[in-house]
């Protein structure tokens, strides 16, 4: 009730702004996540079941212009790039913005997009929400690839092999065309939740915790 009363009270954009930071945030996340999945399976059995026309006209394939404003969800970073340039100047924005693509920057945020998608869902199934504080000791280290795969199997890394044995499928019977165009995107989303969680994890690639890890997951 009281959040019926304040939405009447405020303006559009205000409204928008209490949206995404609350809990609209969250099931932005989980819509995301869904659609994708969606996606992915609808392009599989079109091409399977090779329905991929319309009568006698196969469906036209995303064109060179089309692929290019596919990447315009770069436009994201644009906030970040001015929040930057005015704090540090536009020079060390610009370096900074192409140390977070070069060292994966975009296959962090969608592994993170999956995280918050897995956690608001399975709220809404079992509940169990409640308050977690962070921040408080909060130590960075190394997590074992063992524990990083019973954590992760789940919620990211099936998900991120069903994805991939989709998309296979798909280049194997399609005959749209235009393969690598239509699915860069989500080619990128299965390798963000297969790889994320041991790419990011502190000392990934110190080779005594390459070993370590191996022995232990063996």
């Amino acid at each position: 009730r009281d959040v019926y009363r304040l939405c009447h009270r405020l303006d559009f954009a205000r409204l928008l702004s209490y949206y995404f930071g609350g809990i609209g945030h969250y099931f932005s996340n989980v819509l995301t996540v869904f659609t994708v999945y969606v996606v992915v399976y609808l392009m599989a059995i079109l091409a399977l079941f090779n329905i991929e026309k319309i009568g006698d006209r196969l469906i036209t394939p995303m064109g060179t212009i089309q692929m290019l404003l596919g990447g315009l969800g770069l436009l994201q970073t644009v906030p970040l790039f001015a929040t930057l340039g005015v704090e540090r100047g536009w020079w060390a924005s610009c370096q900074e913005l192409i140390q977070v693509f070069a060292t994966g920057g975009p296959l962090h945020f969608m592994f993170h997009i999956q995280t918050k998608a897995n956690y608001m869902t399975q709220t809404i199934l079992v509940g169990g929400a409640k308050y977690r504080p962070t921040g408080r000791g909060f130590v960075t280290q190394h997590t074992p690839m063992d524990e990083q795969w019973r954590f992760f199997a789940s919620s990211h890394l099936y998900l991120g092999v069903e994805m991939g044995a989709l998309l296979v499928i798909m280049g194997v019977y399609t005959e749209a065309g235009q393969y690598f165009g239509r699915t860069w995107s989500l080619w990128l989303a299965s390798l963000s939740f297969l790889a994320s969680p041991f790419w990011f994890n502190p000392l990934t690639f110190d080779w005594n915790m390459v070993t370590s890890d191996y022995v232990k997951f063996i």
